[in-house]
């Protein structure tokens, strides 16, 4: 399911890259062998990842994601207060 996954953020990363110049192709249009090649080493990556258990904790992962909560709850406060 993750490499599938993988796959599809390329596939819709593409279009947006080319436009920005990030990369372009040689035919113009992005060759069926970028998809396969993102599937395969999206899978071979994540078999190891998973049959290794290379599983991390990430300890800064909440104070994080609080403080991004905080800091959109301030913003839609501000936000209501100047419109009012």
């Amino acid at each position: 399911l993750s490499a599938i996954l993988m796959t599809l953020f390329d596939a819709l990363m593409e279009p947006v890259a080319i436009r920005s110049d990030f990369w372009s192709w040689d035919s113009g249009a992005v060759p069926f062998y970028n998809y396969v090649s993102w599937f395969l080493i999206s899978f071979i990556l994540q078999s190891v990842y998973l049959r290794f258990k290379l599983v991390e904790v990430n300890k800064v992962h909440n104070l994080l994601f609080r403080c991004m909560i905080l800091l959109k709850v301030c913003r839609y406060v501000m936000l209501i207060i100047m419109l009012s």
